[in-house]
């Protein structure tokens, strides 16, 4: 029962990891049509993201210099970044409307800004949460990790099922030039966030049974398969050095790059020739498949470099596909171009998920003691290389016709 429950608490507080960020990816169909950014804020939101990186990078530093000062404060930084979630979630609802001139031309600053705190705690996660599953032994608990990162997409896609397609107009003051949005939608863009904040406040409950699991657990209370890494480890573990190790590593950032950075703008620019309703139901599978993927590790276990690459390649199809919409200035002359379109974004963004779970889980298997912290480094790398990438392809090369 205790190993159920604490399966549970893995569950909701790995949610919050990214359910900020994937909430924001779900509200673009809204955002899109009121900031001034228009189709463009998708490829902002990912640069803002990866600009956030900068954190991980110095906490990586200090981590490497000072390794005991991280062990010490370590539950601390996770509460903060648990409470900035909270914080920034509340915030974007106050800032979501508004514009300010800047370089002559409007711009949601106060969002974008935002935004920027809001993403702290996703790209930090990497780094921080992911690591942390190394005070638990069981190496499924590190499995039902990103099955709860995969529910932290799940949550706001089938949120925004219920919200549907939403419908944005604008009224224009021309005495003070102010712009009025009305939104209509099943539920508001204000209730979406304050329900995502509400499931933050959960994961810092789960938190708090998880600090309380590892120091109850620290003595000789349970079973040593129980007990967390710093104990003595009779159970001997498959090494991988060398090629292997790097190939992994390889194959995380570039899995990196693709789900959190080539997708996510690939995808607002390939749907906007079929119209908002495909655009929001293509979002929608793309956030929401995530947990449904991550279970198959669980079933089908993958741990030879063949198989990581034919996982690999296999997601690279639907990602051509979606590549080759996006590129297209008008609507592909084949009635099944939506359905594909959607489903090529489910299938994609499921297929490096598996990719993403198999691939810690196999790096957690090795004698390195911070095989999970390059892990995630490695992740979230590729997604900050990805997203300056496709910044410049959008907004400064302009390769898509949407952009």
């Amino acid at each position: 029962m205790s190993s159920i429950i604490l399966h549970i608490a893995v569950l909701i507080f790995s949610m919050s990891s990214w359910l900020s960020v994937n909430a924001i990816f779900t509200q673009l169909p809204i955002l899109a049509n009121v900031a001034p950014e228009s189709w463009n804020i998708a490829s902002y939101l990912v640069l803002i993201i990866q600009i956030s990186c900068v954190i991980p990078l110095l906490y990586g530093i200090v981590k490497h210099r000072f390794p005991q000062l991280i062990k010490t404060y370590e539950n601390y930084l996770i509460l903060f970044l648990l409470l900035v979630t909270v914080l920034g979630l509340f915030l974007t609802t106050l800032t979501f409307k508004e514009r300010w001139e800047l370089f002559q031309a409007k711009h949601a600053v106060p969002l974008l800004l935002v935004l920027l705190l809001v993403s702290i705690p996703c790209t930090t996660s990497d780094v921080l949460f992911l690591p942390y599953m190394s005070h638990f032994h069981d190496p499924h608990l590190l499995t039902t990790f990103f099955v709860g990162m995969g529910l932290g997409a799940l949550i706001p896609s089938a949120l925004s099922f219920v919200q549907g397609s939403p419908t944005v107009t604008s009224i224009t003051d021309n005495s003070t030039g102010r712009i009025t949005f009305n939104i209509d939608a099943r539920l508001s863009f204000e209730h979406f966030m304050y329900i995502m904040a509400a499931c933050c406040v959960l994961s810092i409950l789960a938190f708090f049974y998880l600090i309380h699991w590892v120091r109850y657990n620290s003595g000789d209370h349970t079973p040593a398969k129980f007990a967390p890494v710093e104990t003595v480890d009779t159970e001997k573990k498959p090494i991988i050095l060398g090629t292997k190790m790097l190939v992994l590593l390889a194959l995380s950032f570039c899995v990196g790059a693709l789900q959190n950075s080539l997708l996510p703008v690939l995808l607002q620019y390939a749907a906007q020739a079929y119209g908002q309703e495909t655009y929001h139901l293509a979002n929608t599978l793309f956030v929401m498949t995530n947990p449904v993927f991550c279970l198959a590790q669980l079933f089908i276990t993958i741990q030879r470099i063949h198989f990581f690459l034919a996982l690999f390649s296999a997601s690279m199809v639907p990602t051509i596909f979606i590549a080759v919409l996006a590129c297209l200035s008008e609507r592909l002359a084949w009635a099944g171009a939506e359905a594909m379109l959607c489903i090529s974004a489910g299938l994609g963004a499921g297929l490096l998920s598996w990719s993403k779970t198999a691939l810690a889980q196999s790096l957690r298997a090795t004698e390195h003691p911070r095989a999970l912290f390059w892990c995630g480094a490695a992740i979230q790398t590729g997604s900050c290389v990805g997203a300056l990438v496709m910044f410049c392809l959008a907004n400064l090369l302009h390769v898509f016709p949407a952009s």
